[in-house]
């Protein structure tokens, strides 16, 4: 909202301060009236018109109202509906005039005030804790994760309190936190890795690791026979599958195909006999796929991939190959 309404843009909008030009409840009146049937004007045209079908200086009029103009009037109206209460309630003079001018400048301190906890939140985390690999402990079973954007860690059950975004500062902050800028291992229940979304700007630095490297030579264009989305280090006791589209898997390990699902399976020299469920996308006969198995008592690695119908063996050595080398790349004593 900031990047949209900065302070030095506000003179540009005059709708907005209308409300302290009214003298009286009768003419504030009738400007709200005014800037509802503007609002539903607005609302009607973009309704049942396309903007092809009207002039360019409505298009544009009519979004000035409705991303500039609307979310700022509650801003303006309340305090000169405030100021015009007072007014009838006997305040003159002075003090009127001083509680007109707090309500004129209620809309530039929402924003300088928003803009200073915006800057706050932004701010970075401790130089000396995301110079180093982030230790961190699944299961009983350490290891260590780079600073990747690609990477979002969840610390228990709630994805929204629990998770922690590596692209975010305040994540960041949160990690180092709780981990006494890295001294200690950070306890989590999940470790994702998103590859189709991975970070660009970490591959291309001179020095990542081994796994970062396998992870930034594979391809991940949607295009092609074979992409990797998803990779999920878990603890099934620690997270809701649900929130990550993950199986439930039967006592013997194999899992369940819906009637549109197909179940194609690969035998592993690390994880054993792995299967995958696999449904069609296109007519291109591309097929997207996920895969669950078991890496320790306590650990499951969860897989999402997409794969041409020709290629799905070959994609699914590749799948467990790639996952593999991440194994071992983050764990210090690998169960992989």
């Amino acid at each position: 909202m900031l990047s949209i309404f900065p302070i030095y843009a506000l003179p540009l909008f005059p709708a907005t301060y209308a409300p302290f030009l009214m003298p009286n409840w009768r003419w504030f009146l009738l400007l709200c009236i005014a800037y509802g049937a503007m609002g539903l004007g607005v609302r009607y045209g973009v309704a049942n018109y396309a903007s092809t079908d009207v002039h360019r200086s409505l298009v544009v009029a009519g979004n000035i109202w409705l991303d500039l103009v609307l979310p700022l009037l509650p801003f303006t109206l309340l305090p000169r509906g405030f100021v015009l209460a007072a007014k009838s309630l006997g305040l003159r003079g002075w003090k009127l005039f001083g509680l007109n001018l707090i309500g004129i400048l209620a809309l530039p301190t929402f924003f300088i005030g928003a803009s200073l906890i915006d800057r706050w939140e932004r701010r970075p985390a401790p130089i000396a804790c995301i110079s180093r690999p982030l230790p961190i402990d699944l299961a009983g079973i350490s290891g260590t994760i780079p600073w990747s954007k690609a990477i979002r860690l969840y610390l228990g059950a709630n994805t929204r309190s629990d998770a922690r975004y590596l692209f975010s500062p305040s994540s960041k902050r949160k990690i180092c936190s709780q981990t006494n800028d890295g001294r200690r291992p950070l306890s989590v229940k999940a470790i994702k890795t998103s590859l189709f979304g991975r970070d660009r700007a970490r591959c291309m630095m001179d020095k990542i690791s081994q796994w970062e490297e396998s992870v930034c030579e594979k391809t991940s264009n949607r295009n092609s026979s074979f992409y990797l989305v998803d990779v999920v280090f878990f603890q099934p006791d620690g997270i809701k599958l649900g929130d990550f589209g993950i199986r439930n898997i039967r006592i013997d390990g194999s899992l369940i195909a819906r009637s549109d699902e197909q179940i194609f399976s690969t035998d592993d020299g690390t994880f054993g006999r792995v299967e995958f469920v696999c449904r069609q996308q296109s007519s291109e006969f591309r097929f997207y796929c996920t895969s669950r198995f078991r890496l320790t008592d306590l650990i499951d690695v969860h897989l999402e991939m997409g794969s041409t119908i020709v290629d799905i063996n070959k994609n699914m050595e590749k799948a467990l190959l790639l996952s593999k080398t991440m194994c071992v790349g983050i764990f210090d004593q690998p169960p992989c």
